[in-house]
């Protein structure tokens, strides 16, 4: 009896100390191969877009095979798919060539894709005039369209397609003011306002939206506009008109603007009364004592010019 007690004791005893060594190996085996099983999916995650087209790349694949694969097996839109391409290492041609041919993409669609990966305007236009066998009034509608600012379509003119200034302007005035492209071909082109004046002039502008667009640009004042329509080609009376509009000149301003550009007296006096109508004798002498000229130039001037008796002469110098 004691023996099978005894017995029985050991096997009261021994079961949970066997049960609990199952236990413990047990849920080692689970943690084991829930380890495992992490592993393995981490593993098993497919490459992303990026990492496929750097391996493509890397494998010496082309831009079009990438695209393809960049859309067919990573569903990758236009835009994304040139940021993807580029900065896997593609230049800018091979990335348009794909576009094209993969996405069957547009010159603006391209355009638009290729701006917003930041490439410049002179880059995008250099391909789509290569790529898309584009004319340069072509590819500077395009590059209008998808919103490049006119500096970035001058520079693109200038450098990338070697347009002169006044065919520039010519390709300009379709989109943009005046204003604008005279400050386009002052800071792009470098082109001084008396060249520009004549550019303008023989593209048919009037002498009054020549004056503002070049007052604007270049900041003139009147008498240094005056000296720039007149390199420029206009008349006295053409020149004595834009600066009356422009500057809202007096009859006294105008005589020392116009003096300032060089004028002689006889002229500015011709041109003061052709543009202030009403101007008496005795305003006329004042305007001129105000540009300088001295006492006995302003009597001759006016004695001349209005053809005065003795007695009204000397009313007019009072």
């Amino acid at each position: 009896m004691r023996l099978h007690f005894t017995k029985g004791l050991l096997y009261v005893f021994a079961i949970p100390l066997i049960l609990g060594q199952i236990d413990v190996q047990a849920e080692s085996m689970v943690f084991v191969s829930a380890v495992s099983v992490g592993t393995q999916t981490q593993r098993s995650q497919p490459p992303t877009a990026q990492q496929t087209a750097n391996q493509m790349r890397q494998q010496g694949k082309t831009a079009i095979a990438t695209a393809r694969v960049l859309r067919n097996q990573h569903g990758i839109k236009l835009i994304q798919a040139v940021r993807i391409l580029k900065n896997a290492g593609y230049n800018i041609n091979q990335i348009t060539t794909a576009l094209k041919t993969v996405y069957q993409a547009t010159a603006r669609m391209t355009a638009q894709a290729l701006k917003a990966a930041g490439y410049s305007a002179m880059q995008v236009g250099s391909v789509l005039k290569e790529i898309y066998k584009m004319s340069v009034r072509g590819v500077l509608g395009t590059l209008k369209q998808v919103k490049y600012s006119i500096d970035r379509l001058t520079e693109y003119l200038k450098n990338i397609a070697k347009i002169k200034p006044r065919d520039a302007i010519q390709m300009l005035k379709q989109h943009f003011t005046l204003e604008n492209i005279a400050r386009v071909m002052k800071s792009v082109y470098r082109r001084f306002a008396d060249d520009l004046i004549a550019d303008f002039k023989d593209l048919g502008y009037t002498v009054y939206q020549i004056a503002g667009a070049i007052k604007k640009a270049y900041n003139f004042t009147a008498p240094q506009m005056a000296k720039a329509l007149r390199a420029g080609g206009f008349t006295l009376k053409q020149i004595a008109a834009a600066l009356k509009k422009q500057f809202q000149l007096s009859a006294d301003a105008m005589a020392r603007t116009l003096k300032a550009a060089g004028y002689g007296i006889t002229d500015i006096v011709n041109t003061l009364r052709s543009q202030y109508y009403s101007i008496t004798a005795s305003n006329l002498a004042k305007a001129l004592k105000a540009a300088g000229y001295s006492l006995d130039q302003v009597a001759q001037a006016i004695k001349t010019a209005y053809n005065l008796n003795a007695r009204e002469f000397v009313s007019t110098l009072k």
